[in-house]
C-alpha cells in the first residue's frame, strides 16, 4: 500500500507541538490519491465545520489550493495514536468535526516523502 512519511513539520492551525508529532510517521494513502494534487483547503479550526458551510466557502472562494498528499483523517489519527497519544487526543478534542471517514488531511508536498 502506498504511503507517505512526514519529514518536516506541516503548517496549520494546530499547536506547534501537535504538528511536530507528525514528523517521522508513515501515513497510508488512499489508492486513488497516490500523487500530490491541488485541493481546496480550509483551516482545521477556523474553517467551516459542516457540509453546507464548506459548500458556501467553496462558492465564495474562501479557501486555499495547496499541493499535497491527501490522507484520511481517521487512518492518520490511528497512526498518530500509536506514537503520540496526547497529540491524537488533541485532534479528537479540538477538531471533532474532522473525525469522520469522509474527511481528509492535506499534507504539503514539501513536508512529505512518498513511499511505494
Amino acid at each position: 500500500m502506498p504511503s507517505i512519511r512526514i519529514v518536516a513539520v506541516p503548517p496549520g492551525e494546530a499547536p506547534l507541538d501537535v504538528r511536530k508529532a507528525w514528523v517521522g510517521l508513515e501515513l497510508p494513502l488512499p489508492r486513488w490519491k497516490t500523487r500530490p494534487r491541488r485541493f481546496p483547503s480550509f483551516g482545521v479550526l477556523s474553517g467551516p465545520q459542516d457540509f453546507f458551510r464548506r459548500l458556501a466557502g467553496l462558492l465564495t472562494f474562501r479557501f486555499t489550493m495547496p499541493a499535497g498528499y491527501v490522507v484520511g483523517v481517521l487512518p492518520a489519527i490511528d497512526v498518530l495514536e500509536r506514537s503520540h497519544p496526547w497529540a491524537a487526543t488533541w485532534w479528537r478534542v479540538n477538531a471533532p468535526h474532522l473525525m469522520r471517514r469522509s474527511r481528509h488531511f492535506l499534507f504539503p508536498v514539501e513536508c512529505c516523502e512518498f513511499i511505494k
